[in-house]
């Protein structure tokens, strides 16, 4: 009996592993940063700006809307290129500032049938209240490398989901199929989302040379090893990452 009991925590232990007791993930050290540093710029669209797919609206109109909807997809400004929901990020970075207060438990909603924010980044242990603001029945649905999950909301409802891996997390609404959103799950905090002229700004650098990475969901990352960029300390360096237009 009690060999059975000591397997079966350590086994609940390495399950457990993704995170610490405390929510912050392996792997990554939160420390004071003095002197920190900024890395600034946009994601732009190296060609012509694609037009955003119209999603028809089958079902549910009452609540959802009769007419079409524009995906969030690929959502590129026609007048700057400016690429709205990539998410750029420092590749591989060991130590750095901390997550902000709160970041650990989050909310997320579906109203007028759709996920209010269509990509969202968040912490490794994060659990997330998700909500359904509609008068009709929604459902998140995950299929990831290591999330899986397919859950039920009823009507002004919600459910907890907690995420424990670092990876991108696919969420859509089985009974409305043209919802769909981004989960990027980040071990540590220097990972943000565009906004929709493309700017970004990752914050309180320390000294150090970093890889910066842009991702987008149809367009995967536009360069796998990462721009270049070396922060001296109070300084800010400005980048435009290109993903070449088709």
């Amino acid at each position: 009996m009690v060999k059975r009991f000591l397997t079966a925590a350590i086994a609940a232990t390495m399950i457990l592993g993704a995170t610490s007791v405390f929510g912050a993930p392996p792997g990554y050290d939160a420390v004071e940063v003095k002197d920190g540093g900024t890395i600034k710029g946009r994601v732009v669209f190296g060609g012509d700006a694609p037009e955003r797919k119209k999603l028809e609206v089958t079902k549910d109109h009452e609540a959802c809307g009769k007419d079409a909807k524009l995906s969030d997809e690929l959502t590129v400004n026609a007048e700057n290129k400016g690429i709205q929901w990539a998410v750029v990020y420092v590749k591989k970075i060991k130590k750095g500032k901390a997550w902000p207060e709160g970041s650990m438990k989050q909310t997320y909603d579906q109203k007028a049938c759709v996920f209010t924010e269509h990509v969202k980044v968040i912490p490794v242990g994060c659990t997330l209240e998700m909500s359904n603001s509609d008068a009709v029945l929604h459902n998140v649905k995950a299929a990831s490398m290591k999330t899986n999950f397919n859950e039920s909301i009823p009507a002004n409802d919600k459910i907890e989901q907690t995420f424990n891996f670092d990876e991108q997390v696919k969420l859509e609404c089985s009974v409305h199929p043209w919802m769909s959103s981004y989960l990027f799950v980040s071990e540590h905090p220097y990972a943000v989302v565009t906004d929709a002229d493309g700017n970004f700004e990752l914050t309180d650098l320390p000294k150090g040379k970093y890889n910066i990475i842009a991702w987008q969901e149809t367009l995967g990352k536009h360069d796998k090893k990462g721009e270049k960029v070396e922060i001296k300390g109070g300084d800010t360096q400005e980048l435009e990452l290109k993903f070449e237009g088709k």
